[in-house]
């Protein structure tokens, strides 16, 4: 006996099947009764359901769809604009008074370890720490600076 492809029957009605698939189908349907009626009956509603009439909706549906985001809108209490400049420019001014503009002193021969280290602290708590530490990577590094010192540390 052969298996019946009911899975596929929706999508033979419809038309949705490449003709290989469809001519499979009208293959099995040739030599199985039980599919055929299946497939008549996928016809029958499919007719049924192209003879309704297209629904409407109901035309104060607008309106109360309006009237209930009015009143949402008017629950939520909205922040002053004048609040969230305040809020960012006191984080950005934190921000800025925790960073040191130099390195410690006693430092220069070890500035450029220093640089880095430093921008990797900064990135590994900023909010943004992968980009950051991208741009950071992708920036000209005082190479130089950090190839002498790496040196002097290994030694002769």
């Amino acid at each position: 006996m052969q298996k019946h492809p009911s899975d596929r029957l929706t999508a033979y009605v419809d038309g949705e099947l490449t003709q290989e698939e469809a001519a499979e189908i009208a293959a099995h349907l040739a030599e199985c009764a039980h599919c055929r009626e299946v497939v008549s009956d996928l016809r029958a509603v499919q007719m049924l359901l192209r003879s309704l009439p297209e629904p409407s909706p109901d035309p104060s549906l607008l309106l109360q769809t309006r009237a209930r985001l009015e009143s949402i809108h008017a629950q939520k209490p909205s922040l002053p604009r004048w609040l969230i400049a305040g809020a960012v420019a006191v984080a950005v001014a934190a921000f800025v008074a925790l960073l040191p503009l130099s390195p410690p002193p006693g430092a220069h021969e070890l500035g450029a370890i220093w640089h880095f280290r430093h921008h990797a602290q900064l990135a590994s708590i900023h909010p943004l720490s992968d980009v950051t530490l991208a741009s950071y990577l992708s920036s000209p590094l005082p190479y130089d600076t950090l190839e002498e010192a790496v040196l002097s540390r290994e030694g002769p």
